[in-house]
This record gives structure tokens, sequence and C-alpha cells, in this order.
């Protein structure tokens, strides 16, 4: 009864320089461990050390605490990201890295989209919906590295990246895209190729718009292209005839010049 009156007095508390003690108390009887969660979940719902929320997160088959941790290292915004970060790609404890993604999704800093996305295909069951939610509501800040990394990734990570990229139904990507296959399309017509099936799965309005556009350019381009051919053929030949009138020319004047003279003399 006294330890179980003591771990609760250390929840009341809510002082972080307990959690160490408190951690070493979920090993204890079932009823100093229940209290010992408690206390670890109070402290994770009122703290903003960063540092001490990292340590509940280390907490493991303890849900509970993670959660109220969640919440505050949301409360605390972009200076948690980094730590967020840190405990998502750590493969020690999944259920945080989970819990860790739930909160990187709410602060919607840039900085977790590639950590995030590497998260997609992981391993953990759970993470890669996680993270895909987390992608999505971070928003478009997220589509042009997703369009980045979907061209090099498994058929699996290519699904899952599409229905975020629909999700965000950003713009600028569908601009992105129909920039990409402008560029590539006499460099590097297999690049090329594979944004344009990108841009049709996310967008085929933009798609079979951008299509009749490239349309249009290769009539332009091939007639410009035949323009140049027979300005290629005929200059040569206008030059040849313009040559042969001048010549025609002179010699008609020459000899008109020998009649006038012959006719003085006579």
């Amino acid at each position: 009864f006294v330890r179980k009156a003591g771990v609760i007095a250390l929840g009341e508390i809510k002082d972080p320089r307990v959690i160490p003690v408190l951690i070493e108390m979920l090993d204890d009887e079932e009823d100093i461990r229940e209290e010992a969660v408690g206390a670890l979940k109070s402290i994770a719902e009122s703290t903003k050390d960063i540092t001490s929320l990292e340590k509940l997160f280390s907490v493991k088959s303890h849900e509970e605490i993670q959660l109220a941790g969640t919440e505050s290292f949301i409360a605390i915004g972009k200076p948690a990201v980094e730590s967020l970060i840190k405990i998502l790609l750590n493969r020690d404890n999944e259920d945080a890295r989970k819990y860790a993604a739930i909160a990187l999704g709410e602060i919607k800093d840039p900085r977790a989209v590639m950590p995030l996305i590497a998260a997609l295909t992981d391993e953990n069951s759970g993470l890669g919906d996680m993270a895909n939610k987390a992608l999505i509501k971070i928003g478009k800040p997220a589509t042009i590295s997703l369009i980045k990394t979907v061209m090099f990734g498994d058929k699996d990570f290519q699904k899952q990246a599409v229905y975020i990229l629909k999700e965000i139904d950003d713009p600028a990507a569908v601009n992105y895209l129909c920039q990409k296959v402008e560029s590539l399309k006499y460099k590097d017509q297999a690049q090329a190729k594979k944004y344009a099936e990108l841009l049709k799965t996310i967008d085929p309005d933009a798609h079979k718009a951008l299509q009749e556009k490239l349309k249009k350019q290769e009539i332009d381009r091939i007639i410009q292209t035949i323009k140049k051919i027979v300005l290629f053929i005929l200059l040569p030949v206008t030059i040849l005839i313009t040559l042969i009138m001048v010549s025609l020319n002179y010699l008609n004047k020459r000899k008109n010049n020998n009649r006038g003279k012959g006719n003085n003399v006579t």
C-alpha cells in the first residue's frame, strides 16, 4: 500500500525527473504497474519538455502513455519535429513510431516529408497507414517529393504515393508533371512516358490536354522542319536562277552595245 501511495504521489507531482523511477515500476506487481502507467500518462499530458517526452515514448507495450505524449508533442509543435523524426526512424520501438507519425502529420512541418515517405512501405504493421495519413495532412509541401520518389519505387509504394497525391490534389503537382513531360520528351522518352503515365493516373483531364498540346507542338515542329528543308533545297536553285538571269541580262546588254557600235561605223 505504501509503495502504491508513493507512485500515486509521484504522478500528482508531475515532475519529469521521476520518469526513470516510474518506468522501472512498470515491471512491478499489477497494482503498482497500473499506478505507474497512470502517473507516466499524467506527466506525458502535462510536460512540454522534449527530452522527457522522448523518454516516455521509449516505454514499450503501454500505448496509452505514448498517446498522451503524442498530444504534448503536438502542442509543442515545430520545435519537437527533429525528436519525432528520430523516434520515427528508431526501429527499437514500433508502437512509438506510429505515434510519432501521427504527431508529425498534425504539426505539418515539411522536414517530416521524406522520413514519412520512407515509412510508407515499412514492415511495421500500421506505420505505413499512419505515414500515409500524415503526408495527406501535411499536404502541398509533400507533393513534389512524392513525385520525385514515386518514379523509383516499387508497385506498392507507387500505389500509396498516387493515392496521397490524389487526396492532396495540388495543382502544382500537375504543373510539375506537365513540365517534366515537355522537357524530357526528346531528351529521355522513357522517363517522359513515366511522368505522363503518372499524370494520367492523377489527373486524366490534364493528361488529355497535355497530349493535345504536345500533338500540336509536334505538328508545328514538322511544319518548321519541312520549311527548312524546302528553303535548303530552293535557296541554291534560286541563287542559280538569279545568276543565270544576271548573266543573260549581261549578255543581252553586250549584244545590244555591239549592235550600236556597228550602226555607228556604218
